[in-house]
């Protein structure tokens, strides 16, 4: 199996229904910087303990200080300053990935790896990124007919 189908079987899987999601080591009155600084840390304890899924998840929430939580240019750019890049192509990456699936699917995952996601080039990312679109819309319209 390919790198690209083993993400896609990644995204798709629904089990477990309700995972455990390690939550950011940070404080929300923390500035952005501060926040990165301190989840830098959390990735560097998850990869020396061999924790795929809590680099993931840590990843994600870099990547959504990045692209959501920063207000400014220079903000953004201090943020950077900590990353490299390598890291932070990788935390933009996993958040749009998992932006509309949420950190439960990273949860789920089995294979998934930020170096799987950083080298399956940006047309293959791109045509991850709609099929996670995709599915969370499915989902979501089975949780609509579910509670009608």
């Amino acid at each position: 199996m390919n790198t690209y189908n083993r993400i896609l079987e990644d995204l798709q899987l629904i089990t477990p229904i309700n995972p455990s999601i390690t939550p950011p080591f940070y404080r929300e009155d923390d500035s952005p910087v501060n926040q990165v600084k301190s989840l830098t840390k959390q990735m560097r304890r998850a990869k020396s303990q061999k924790n795929r899924i809590e680099t993931l998840l840590t990843a994600f929430y870099i990547g959504q200080i990045l692209e959501v939580k920063v207000e400014t240019p220079a903000e953004r750019s201090r943020c950077l300053s900590l990353l490299t890049a390598h890291y932070s192509k990788a935390a933009v990456w996993t958040y749009y990935l998992f932006e509309f699936l949420g950190v439960e699917q990273i949860a789920r995952t089995r294979y998934l790896t930020l170096t799987m996601l950083t080298k399956i080039g940006f047309s293959n990312y791109q045509q991850l990124k709609e099929e996670a679109a995709a599915i969370a819309g499915a989902r979501l319209q089975e949780e609509e007919v579910v509670n009608m």
